[in-house]
């Protein structure tokens, strides 16, 4: 059964609340990490005229990622049951193959940096013809990356397990310029629009997430959905014992094969499986709605130091206990410089009067 796009806004809404306290800490890491250490409610009610940076946090994350480039996690395949073992290793191949394109690298790059600085990164699996050329339908698979996963990858509430392979729904936001949306619209539907479509949000009052802010930086969510579904297939067999096996759906696509090759109907099953949809849905409508390959949902997460308590889910990057040195350093500093820069300041002079009884 296919999401109308109330359901789809009511179940981004559940996972934006959920974890939402955890999420406003690590866009906080973020920051200070990356854009300033001053602007937070710790030090920005400072009076000091020097405001300095004496960043010791930056140059440990550094060191960490230095660390992961020259010592990267190996992915090994091992053989299962009678399965040759030079089958596993033609799959480590094919695993690095993969991970050598720019896509891949920058996910991996990407999601490195961000667990380093807050905990938690993502990034997505897609299936794409390896070329364009005309009768080359070779699939391959690859990794494209979820920027800013804390505050745009948003999790079915429910999930618990650390690849999040138990959750039943995922909604990855993905920000576009309006000439960038005008294309995508274009892209998916054929449609050309002047307009924009209004504000989301889920219940109409709603205030948890604007889709269209000031800077005209248009949201639109890339929404996994994942549901049982029993499923007919048919076996059908030629008089040499060949068998194959196909689905009900598909058997229009494969009809004139299995009579060229004289196949049979010999037995049918039905078998209960997950199937996953993906939704590319704006603030008004869904844009495209397609059945996505395997039983999965692509979106792969990645954390630092996680762990639930009380039943929330918490992470965290280097940053977190970092920050209290680091202000500490910083407001030091800071206030050395501000007394040289002030010098010599002008001594008050009292009379004998003014200072009487002291």
């Amino acid at each position: 059964m296919s999401l109308s796009h109330k359901d789809l806004l009511t179940l981004h809404d559940k996972a934006y609340n959920n974890g939402y306290d955890t999420r406003l800490k690590a866009a906080d890491d973020m920051l200070f990490a990356w854009i300033s250490q001053w602007d937070d409610t710790y030090l920005a009610e400072s009076d000091l005229g020097y405001r300095g940076e004496f960043n010791i946090l930056r140059k440990a994350m550094r060191q960490i990622t230095t660390d992961l480039i020259a010592n990267p996690i190996q992915v090994d395949f091992d053989p299962v049951d009678d399965t040759d073992d030079s089958a596993a290793d033609i799959i480590d191949g094919m695993y690095r193959a993969d991970m050598r394109n720019n896509s891949s690298q920058e996910a991996k790059k990407n999601a490195n940096q961000e667990v380093i600085t807050c905990g938690v990164a993502a990034w997505e699996l897609r299936n794409e013809y390896k070329s364009n050329r005309n009768g080359d339908d070779k699939q391959v698979i690859r990794r494209y990356p979820l920027y800013e996963a804390n505050n745009n990858v948003m999790w079915d509430a429910n999930a618990k397990a650390l690849d999040k392979s138990d959750a039943d729904y995922v909604s990855c936001l993905v920000s576009y310029s309006e000439d960038g949306y005008k294309k995508l619209v274009k892209e998916l539907t054929g449609e050309d629009i002047d307009g924009y479509d209004s504000s989301f949000a889920y219940p109409e009052m709603s205030y948890v997430f604007p889709w269209i802010s000031e800077t005209k930086k248009i949201f639109i969510t890339r929404f996994f959905y994942r549901e049982k579904k029993k499923i007919k297939f048919q076996v059908f067999a030629n008089e040499f014992g060949q068998e194959k096996e196909i689905q009900e759906s598909d058997f229009k696509d494969h009809e004139d094969e299995l009579v060229d090759g004289g196949f049979n109907l010999i037995s049918e099953k039905v078998i209960t499986r997950y199937v996953v949809t993906k939704y590319i849905a704006s603030g008004n409508k869904i844009l495209e709605e397609t059945i996505v390959p395997g039983e999965h949902i692509p979106v792969i997460p990645q954390y630092g130091e996680r762990q639930f308590v009380e039943g929330e889910e918490h992470y965290e990057g280097i940053v977190r206990l970092a920050k209290d040195p680091q202000r500490l350093r910083n407001f030091q500093l800071s206030y050395l410089a501000d007394i040289v820069s002030r010098s010599p300041r002008e001594k008050p002079i009292f009379t004998q009067d003014q200072i009487g009884g002291f």
